[in-house]
């Protein structure tokens, strides 16, 4: 009686152990399915997630930028020897957006490479790594499952900031990957950042684009590096392109661009400076003419993206063309 005992508690907890271990490979094949088909499957259309704006090394031998196939090319500024230092062809074998730091030694940027998550919990979205110029001794910095992208450098090399969780915050990294936290969130808005942040000249300051889903209307924010002292300082149904620091961290300057609002010869193109606090919204009165052969030749993104302030403040670059902002002049 008791051997008969002894081996059905054995038979029971043998069948247990099968049914346990069967039900587990069971989920972890169907997980693996579903992570293949999140990871695999459906890749982010990696287009509406990038930067394009071309970078120059500090020392102005090389120029970074990243283009539409998904790759990262350096050149260098005689034109010569450019390539690509983003491997392979596949279809998750992309790098967007590079940012140099200031000493030139790594390029942080947002790639599709990694994978997060275990088992039936695996998902591919973009992260943040850095490397060196070549392409080598890349390093991951974040390991999520959101969306990390827009990476730019403190103005010092210590902090890396970058737009993360669907477009809805900003967020830090050290360079060795540590420290990662969410400085910045527009849940509450709600809104979408729609920009690389832009950090001051004296690295205390992040400026950012909004969109306001509730409205539609685009937005500039201004907050502190550590998300402090969040500012709206410029909300219009008007197209807003990314804004630029002045030199003394005090304004930023920003165009603002109305589709509908055009005549045989010009486009209403208006250009605003703003304190970081929201003082001192001033327009400058100048409009960028459309050129008189192609009217599709100057298209807002292909320039307004572009804004640069002149080293002592006194001028601002629009693409290939110069606004003075004490004459209020255009050449």
């Amino acid at each position: 009686m008791r051997k008969t005992i002894i081996i059905l508690l054995w038979v029971l907890i043998g069948g247990g152990l099968l049914f346990g271990v069967g039900s587990f490979c069971v989920m972890a094949l169907i997980g693996l399915g579903i992570g293949a088909g999140e990871s695999y499957l459906n890749p982010p259309e990696f287009e509406f997630y990038m930067d394009l704006t071309p970078q120059w090394s500090p020392d102005g031998s090389s120029i970074v930028f990243g283009h539409r196939d998904g790759k990262i090319y350096v050149v260098a500024s005689d034109g010569s020897r450019l390539h690509s230092f983003s491997e392979g062809s596949g279809e998750y074998d992309v790098d967007i957006s590079p940012s140099i730091s200031p000493d030139g030694s790594r390029i942080a940027y947002a790639t599709l490479r990694h994978e997060t998550g275990f088992l039936w919990n695996r998902t591919r979205d973009f992260e943040i790594v850095t490397s060196a110029l070549d392409g080598s001794d890349r390093r991951r910095l974040t390991e999520n499952q959101v969306r990390d992208r827009f990476p730019a450098w403190s103005h010092d090399g210590g902090r890396i900031v970058f737009t993360s969780s669907a477009s809805t915050s900003v967020s830090t990294v050290y360079p060795d990957g540590s420290g990662a936290r969410q400085v910045v969130s527009l849940r509450g808005v709600p809104g979408v950042i729609i920009s690389p942040p832009v950090l001051s000249p004296d690295g205390r300051r992040i400026a950012f684009l909004a969109n306001h889903q509730s409205s539609s209307n685009y937005a500039v924010y201004v907050s502190g590096i550590d998300g402090s002292d969040l500012t709206l300082v410029r909300e219009t149904s008007r197209i807003l392109y990314k804004p630029s620091w002045s030199p003394d961290s005090e304004s930023i300057v920003f165009a603002e661009f109305d589709e509908h609002e055009f005549d045989e010869e010009r486009n209403r193109t208006r250009l605003y400076t703003v304190g970081h606090d929201g003082s001192n919204l001033h327009e400058i009165p100048t409009y960028l003419r459309k050129n008189s052969n192609d009217s599709n030749l100057y298209t807002p993104a292909s320039y307004l993206d572009t804004l640069s302030w002149s080293p002592d403040g006194s001028e601002i670059l629009i693409e290939s063309s110069v606004v003075s902002l004490s004459a209020s002049s255009l050449r």
